[in-house]
Protein backbone atom coordinates (compact mmCIF):
# COMPACT_ATOMS: atom_id res chain seq x y z
CA UNK A 1 0.00 0.00 0.00
CA UNK A 2 3.01 2.35 0.79
CA UNK A 3 4.62 1.48 -2.50
CA UNK A 4 1.77 2.17 -4.05
CA UNK A 5 0.78 5.64 -2.81
CA UNK A 6 4.90 6.55 -3.47
CA UNK A 7 3.77 5.50 -7.30
CA UNK A 8 1.01 7.95 -7.21
CA UNK A 9 2.60 10.84 -5.67
CA UNK A 10 5.24 10.65 -8.15
CA UNK A 11 3.21 10.05 -10.95
CA UNK A 12 1.25 13.25 -9.83
CA UNK A 13 4.08 15.16 -10.10
CA UNK A 14 5.26 14.09 -13.41
CA UNK A 15 1.72 14.98 -14.26
CA UNK A 16 1.57 18.61 -13.61
CA UNK A 17 4.56 20.82 -14.56
CA UNK A 18 6.76 22.82 -11.61
CA UNK A 19 7.80 26.57 -11.88
CA UNK A 20 11.54 26.00 -13.29
CA UNK A 21 14.07 26.94 -11.64
CA UNK A 22 15.85 29.80 -13.48
CA UNK A 23 19.65 30.17 -12.71
CA UNK A 24 19.96 33.46 -14.75
CA UNK A 25 18.74 35.58 -17.69
CA UNK A 26 19.90 37.25 -20.64
CA UNK A 27 18.25 39.67 -22.96
CA UNK A 28 19.09 40.45 -26.64
CA UNK A 29 17.21 42.60 -28.65
CA UNK A 30 16.37 40.23 -31.35
CA UNK A 31 14.92 36.40 -31.65
CA UNK A 32 17.82 34.10 -30.03
CA UNK A 33 17.95 31.20 -33.58
CA UNK A 34 21.33 29.94 -32.90
CA UNK A 35 23.37 28.97 -29.57
CA UNK A 36 26.76 27.42 -29.38
CA UNK A 37 28.79 26.76 -25.84
CA UNK A 38 32.47 27.07 -26.28
CA UNK A 39 35.03 24.31 -24.05
CA UNK A 40 35.70 27.38 -22.25
CA UNK A 41 31.96 28.32 -21.05
CA UNK A 42 31.27 30.87 -23.59
CA UNK A 43 27.85 30.55 -24.85
CA UNK A 44 27.88 32.54 -28.78
CA UNK A 45 24.46 33.88 -29.31
CA UNK A 46 22.88 34.43 -32.89
CA UNK A 47 19.93 35.36 -34.91
CA UNK A 48 17.94 35.53 -38.43
CA UNK A 49 16.82 39.08 -37.58
CA UNK A 50 20.00 40.86 -36.49
CA UNK A 51 23.56 41.16 -37.03
CA UNK A 52 25.31 41.09 -34.21
CA UNK A 53 26.80 37.84 -32.03
CA UNK A 54 26.55 37.82 -28.62
CA UNK A 55 29.11 36.19 -26.28
CA UNK A 56 27.80 35.66 -22.77
CA UNK A 57 29.49 33.74 -19.39
CA UNK A 58 27.43 30.42 -19.47
CA UNK A 59 28.34 30.10 -15.55
CA UNK A 60 27.16 33.47 -14.64
CA UNK A 61 24.89 34.82 -17.40
CA UNK A 62 27.55 37.87 -17.84
CA UNK A 63 27.84 40.18 -20.93
CA UNK A 64 30.90 39.57 -22.37
CA UNK A 65 31.14 41.17 -25.73
CA UNK A 66 29.57 41.16 -29.19
CA UNK A 67 30.49 41.94 -32.68
CA UNK A 68 28.57 43.25 -35.57
CA UNK A 69 28.65 40.43 -38.40
CA UNK A 70 26.90 42.65 -41.28
CA UNK A 71 24.56 40.03 -42.16
CA UNK A 72 22.04 37.80 -39.89
CA UNK A 73 22.98 34.31 -37.93
CA UNK A 74 21.28 31.61 -39.18
CA UNK A 75 23.53 28.77 -38.24
CA UNK A 76 25.32 27.82 -35.03
CA UNK A 77 28.87 28.87 -34.78
CA UNK A 78 31.24 26.39 -34.62
CA UNK A 79 34.09 26.64 -31.90
CA UNK A 80 37.74 24.38 -31.91
CA UNK A 81 40.20 25.31 -28.95
CA UNK A 82 40.05 29.33 -28.59
CA UNK A 83 38.12 30.27 -31.96
CA UNK A 84 34.81 30.32 -33.50
CA UNK A 85 33.67 29.86 -37.33
CA UNK A 86 30.63 31.37 -38.53
CA UNK A 87 28.70 31.33 -41.89
CA UNK A 88 26.60 34.64 -41.41
CA UNK A 89 24.55 35.63 -44.07
CA UNK A 90 25.95 38.22 -46.76
CA UNK A 91 29.62 36.69 -45.65
CA UNK A 92 31.04 33.21 -46.21
CA UNK A 93 33.35 32.93 -43.18
CA UNK A 94 34.13 34.38 -40.36
CA UNK A 95 36.38 33.13 -38.02
CA UNK A 96 36.55 35.21 -34.37
CA UNK A 97 38.74 35.17 -31.02
CA UNK A 98 36.25 33.39 -28.25
CA UNK A 99 37.47 35.32 -25.57
CA UNK A 100 37.10 38.83 -27.09
CA UNK A 101 35.58 38.68 -30.44
CA UNK A 102 38.90 39.63 -32.28
CA UNK A 103 38.49 39.07 -35.84
CA UNK A 104 40.80 36.13 -36.89
CA UNK A 105 40.10 36.60 -40.66
CA UNK A 106 37.09 37.36 -42.31
CA UNK A 107 36.22 35.66 -46.03
CA UNK A 108 33.36 37.56 -48.08
CA UNK A 109 30.99 37.99 -49.32
CA UNK A 110 32.47 37.74 -53.12
CA UNK A 111 33.65 34.27 -52.07
CA UNK A 112 34.48 31.66 -53.78
CA UNK A 113 35.74 32.75 -56.74
CA UNK A 114 33.81 30.67 -59.76
CA UNK A 115 32.11 30.95 -62.71
CA UNK A 116 28.77 31.60 -61.07
CA UNK A 117 27.86 34.35 -58.64
CA UNK A 118 28.31 33.37 -55.10
CA UNK A 119 25.53 31.61 -52.71
CA UNK A 120 24.96 32.32 -49.29
CA UNK A 121 26.41 29.60 -46.65
CA UNK A 122 23.85 27.78 -44.51
CA UNK A 123 25.95 24.99 -43.08
CA UNK A 124 27.87 25.19 -40.33
CA UNK A 125 31.65 24.08 -41.63
CA UNK A 126 33.55 21.35 -40.68
CA UNK A 127 36.67 22.00 -38.82
CA UNK A 128 39.52 19.79 -37.93
CA UNK A 129 43.51 20.76 -36.20
CA UNK A 130 44.36 21.41 -39.93
CA UNK A 131 41.79 22.60 -41.97
CA UNK A 132 37.80 24.09 -42.36
CA UNK A 133 35.56 22.24 -44.86
CA UNK A 134 32.75 24.48 -45.48
CA UNK A 135 29.67 24.61 -48.45
CA UNK A 136 27.72 26.95 -49.84
CA UNK A 137 24.07 26.63 -50.48
CA UNK A 138 24.17 25.52 -53.91
CA UNK A 139 27.42 23.44 -53.49
CA UNK A 140 30.28 24.77 -53.54
CA UNK A 141 32.45 22.55 -51.49
CA UNK A 142 35.93 24.72 -50.13
CA UNK A 143 38.77 23.37 -48.45
CA UNK A 144 40.53 25.82 -46.18
CA UNK A 145 43.39 26.42 -44.17
CA UNK A 146 42.73 27.68 -40.51
CA UNK A 147 44.19 31.00 -41.73
CA UNK A 148 41.08 31.21 -44.06
CA UNK A 149 43.76 30.17 -47.35
CA UNK A 150 41.36 28.17 -50.04
CA UNK A 151 43.47 25.22 -50.37
CA UNK A 152 40.96 23.47 -52.70
CA UNK A 153 37.44 23.42 -54.11
CA UNK A 154 34.59 21.92 -56.28
CA UNK A 155 31.56 21.80 -57.33
CA UNK A 156 28.59 19.08 -56.07
CA UNK A 157 26.28 19.74 -58.66
CA UNK A 158 26.08 21.13 -62.06
CA UNK A 159 24.29 24.18 -63.59
CA UNK A 160 21.21 23.09 -63.30
CA UNK A 161 21.27 23.94 -59.79
CA UNK A 162 18.19 22.52 -58.04
CA UNK A 163 19.76 20.94 -54.70
CA UNK A 164 20.57 22.83 -51.69
CA UNK A 165 22.92 22.31 -48.73
CA UNK A 166 21.81 23.55 -45.14
CA UNK A 167 23.81 20.62 -43.19
CA UNK A 168 27.00 20.60 -41.33
CA UNK A 169 29.21 17.74 -42.82
CA UNK A 170 31.35 14.99 -41.55
CA UNK A 171 34.73 13.80 -41.73
CA UNK A 172 35.77 10.25 -41.09
CA UNK A 173 39.04 9.49 -41.58
CA UNK A 174 39.95 10.48 -45.33
CA UNK A 175 36.27 10.84 -46.20
CA UNK A 176 34.14 13.68 -45.93
CA UNK A 177 29.99 13.22 -45.80
CA UNK A 178 28.07 16.13 -47.04
CA UNK A 179 24.40 15.88 -46.95
CA UNK A 180 21.15 17.79 -49.13
CA UNK A 181 17.60 18.58 -49.02
CA UNK A 182 17.29 16.97 -51.72
CA UNK A 183 18.06 13.50 -50.10
CA UNK A 184 21.50 13.03 -51.26
CA UNK A 185 24.79 11.87 -49.13
CA UNK A 186 28.00 12.55 -51.16
CA UNK A 187 31.31 11.01 -50.05
CA UNK A 188 34.22 13.09 -51.11
CA UNK A 189 38.17 11.68 -50.74
CA UNK A 190 39.63 14.76 -48.56
CA UNK A 191 43.44 14.37 -50.48
CA UNK A 192 42.49 15.33 -53.64
CA UNK A 193 38.40 16.93 -53.34
CA UNK A 194 37.15 14.07 -55.98
CA UNK A 195 33.84 12.80 -55.06
CA UNK A 196 33.62 8.76 -54.26
CA UNK A 197 30.11 8.27 -54.56
CA UNK A 198 26.65 9.58 -53.82
CA UNK A 199 24.38 7.52 -51.89
CA UNK A 200 20.56 8.14 -51.68
CA UNK A 201 18.75 8.58 -48.93
CA UNK A 202 15.29 9.63 -50.60
CA UNK A 203 14.44 12.61 -48.19
CA UNK A 204 15.95 15.85 -47.08
CA UNK A 205 18.94 16.37 -44.85
CA UNK A 206 18.47 19.28 -42.70
CA UNK A 207 20.56 18.23 -39.27
CA UNK A 208 23.98 17.92 -39.14
CA UNK A 209 25.51 14.15 -40.34
CA UNK A 210 27.53 12.87 -37.74
CA UNK A 211 30.74 11.09 -38.09
CA UNK A 212 32.17 8.72 -35.13
CA UNK A 213 35.28 6.02 -35.74
CA UNK A 214 34.26 4.86 -38.96
CA UNK A 215 30.58 4.97 -38.94
CA UNK A 216 28.31 7.92 -40.41
CA UNK A 217 24.97 8.81 -38.88
CA UNK A 218 22.66 10.57 -40.71
CA UNK A 219 18.82 11.58 -40.17
CA UNK A 220 16.21 12.87 -42.69
CA UNK A 221 13.36 14.91 -42.18
CA UNK A 222 11.05 12.03 -43.10
CA UNK A 223 11.40 10.14 -39.92
CA UNK A 224 14.53 7.49 -41.01
CA UNK A 225 17.93 7.24 -39.22
CA UNK A 226 20.67 5.62 -40.95
CA UNK A 227 24.05 4.16 -39.89
CA UNK A 228 26.69 3.69 -42.31
CA UNK A 229 30.42 1.77 -42.16
CA UNK A 230 33.02 3.66 -43.96
CA UNK A 231 35.29 1.40 -45.51
CA UNK A 232 38.17 1.83 -47.62
CA UNK A 233 36.14 1.99 -51.28
CA UNK A 234 32.43 1.88 -50.22
CA UNK A 235 29.97 2.91 -47.92
CA UNK A 236 28.32 0.22 -46.53
CA UNK A 237 24.66 0.77 -44.53
CA UNK A 238 24.51 -1.30 -41.32
CA UNK A 239 20.78 -0.41 -40.21
CA UNK A 240 18.39 1.73 -40.77
CA UNK A 241 15.02 2.72 -38.61
CA UNK A 242 11.89 4.73 -39.48
CA UNK A 243 11.19 6.55 -35.93
CA UNK A 244 8.27 8.74 -37.22
CA UNK A 245 5.78 8.09 -39.38
CA UNK A 246 4.31 11.73 -38.95
CA UNK A 247 4.39 14.79 -41.51
CA UNK A 248 7.45 16.59 -40.51
CA UNK A 249 7.28 19.52 -39.27
CA UNK A 250 10.54 21.63 -39.35
CA UNK A 251 12.03 24.38 -37.17
CA UNK A 252 10.82 28.07 -37.74
CA UNK A 253 15.22 28.63 -38.99
CA UNK A 254 14.43 25.44 -41.80
CA UNK A 255 16.90 23.27 -39.32
CA UNK A 256 15.28 19.48 -38.33
CA UNK A 257 14.39 18.84 -34.82
CA UNK A 258 15.70 14.97 -35.77
CA UNK A 259 19.41 15.41 -34.58
CA UNK A 260 21.27 12.22 -33.68
CA UNK A 261 22.99 12.77 -30.47
CA UNK A 262 26.19 9.83 -29.88
CA UNK A 263 27.12 9.04 -26.04
CA UNK A 264 29.46 6.31 -25.96
CA UNK A 265 27.36 3.04 -27.30
CA UNK A 266 24.20 4.87 -27.49
CA UNK A 267 22.61 6.66 -29.74
CA UNK A 268 19.51 9.19 -28.98
CA UNK A 269 16.78 11.05 -30.97
CA UNK A 270 13.69 12.67 -30.87
CA UNK A 271 10.76 12.35 -33.30
CA UNK A 272 7.51 14.30 -33.10
CA UNK A 273 6.77 12.16 -30.44
CA UNK A 274 8.89 10.36 -28.67
CA UNK A 275 12.39 9.86 -27.55
CA UNK A 276 14.50 6.92 -28.22
CA UNK A 277 17.38 5.52 -26.58
CA UNK A 278 19.27 2.61 -29.23
CA UNK A 279 22.05 0.22 -29.23
CA UNK A 280 24.34 2.05 -31.46
CA UNK A 281 26.16 -1.10 -33.32
CA UNK A 282 22.71 -2.46 -34.02
CA UNK A 283 19.56 0.10 -33.63
CA UNK A 284 18.02 -2.11 -31.32
CA UNK A 285 15.65 -0.33 -28.74
CA UNK A 286 16.73 0.17 -25.55
CA UNK A 287 14.04 2.20 -24.58
CA UNK A 288 11.47 4.59 -26.21
CA UNK A 289 9.60 7.24 -24.63
CA UNK A 290 6.21 9.12 -25.47
CA UNK A 291 6.77 12.60 -24.80
CA UNK A 292 3.23 14.16 -23.51
CA UNK A 293 2.61 17.26 -25.50
CA UNK A 294 4.87 16.06 -28.54
CA UNK A 295 8.80 17.28 -29.11
CA UNK A 296 9.64 20.11 -30.70
CA UNK A 297 13.69 20.43 -29.67
CA UNK A 298 16.18 18.48 -29.77
CA UNK A 299 17.51 16.00 -27.29
CA UNK A 300 20.06 17.55 -24.78
CA UNK A 301 21.85 14.87 -22.64
CA UNK A 302 23.24 15.78 -19.30
CA UNK A 303 24.85 13.49 -16.84
CA UNK A 304 21.76 11.44 -15.81
CA UNK A 305 18.93 12.80 -18.18
CA UNK A 306 17.88 13.61 -21.29
CA UNK A 307 15.99 17.07 -21.54
CA UNK A 308 13.61 18.26 -24.21
CA UNK A 309 11.11 20.88 -24.84
CA UNK A 310 7.34 19.88 -26.05
CA UNK A 311 4.99 21.80 -27.84
CA UNK A 312 3.16 23.69 -24.92
CA UNK A 313 6.94 24.92 -23.87
CA UNK A 314 7.09 22.40 -20.85
CA UNK A 315 10.69 21.47 -19.79
CA UNK A 316 10.96 17.48 -19.96
CA UNK A 317 12.86 15.40 -18.29
CA UNK A 318 13.88 11.60 -19.12
CA UNK A 319 16.05 9.41 -17.08
CA UNK A 320 18.91 8.38 -19.14
CA UNK A 321 18.83 4.82 -18.29
CA UNK A 322 15.50 3.80 -18.88
CA UNK A 323 13.60 6.75 -20.54
CA UNK A 324 10.92 7.60 -17.38
CA UNK A 325 9.56 10.79 -17.22
CA UNK A 326 10.92 12.58 -14.14
CA UNK A 327 9.17 15.99 -14.43
CA UNK A 328 8.38 18.73 -16.39
CA UNK A 329 8.76 22.59 -15.75
CA UNK A 330 6.32 25.38 -17.79
CA UNK A 331 8.76 28.06 -19.63
CA UNK A 332 7.36 30.70 -20.66
CA UNK A 333 7.30 30.14 -24.53
CA UNK A 334 8.63 27.30 -26.97
CA UNK A 335 11.82 28.29 -27.27
CA UNK A 336 13.35 28.94 -30.53
CA UNK A 337 16.87 27.83 -29.86
CA UNK A 338 18.08 24.92 -27.23
CA UNK A 339 17.94 22.91 -25.23
CA UNK A 340 21.99 23.23 -24.50
CA UNK A 341 23.08 21.31 -21.45
CA UNK A 342 25.86 22.73 -19.32
CA UNK A 343 27.10 21.10 -16.27
CA UNK A 344 23.69 20.72 -14.33
CA UNK A 345 21.65 23.19 -15.87
CA UNK A 346 20.50 23.95 -19.57
CA UNK A 347 20.11 26.77 -22.09
CA UNK A 348 16.86 27.94 -23.68
CA UNK A 349 16.12 30.95 -26.20
CA UNK A 350 13.31 32.63 -27.02
CA UNK A 351 11.69 35.04 -29.80
CA UNK A 352 11.32 38.01 -27.50
CA UNK A 353 15.74 37.44 -27.40
CA UNK A 354 15.16 36.24 -23.68
CA UNK A 355 17.92 33.60 -23.00
CA UNK A 356 17.41 31.83 -19.63
CA UNK A 357 19.72 28.75 -17.75
CA UNK A 358 17.31 26.33 -16.33
CA UNK A 359 17.71 23.91 -13.96
CA UNK A 360 15.55 20.72 -15.39
CA UNK A 361 13.02 19.30 -13.13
Amino acid sequence: MTRLVAILLLLGCVATAQEPEIRWTYKMPFPVRSMTISDQGVVLLGSDFGNYLHAVDVALGKFLWKKDLKGSIWSPAVTITDVAFLVPNASALICLKIETGEEVFWLGPEFPTVDRPPWQNKAPPAVTADNVWMVSLNGTLVKLDKTGKVMEQMELQGSNQTDQFWSRPALVGNALFVGSIRGKLHRIRTENMRRMETIELGSDVRSDVLGRNDRVYVATVNGMLRVFRVEAQSTVELWRLKFSTLPTQVAPAGRSPFVPVLQEERLYIASRTSAYCLEAGTGAILWKTVVPGGVCCPLALMKDKAVTVNNRGELISLALGDGRLTGRAQLGAVPTAGPLAWDQFVLVGFSNGLLEAVTPP
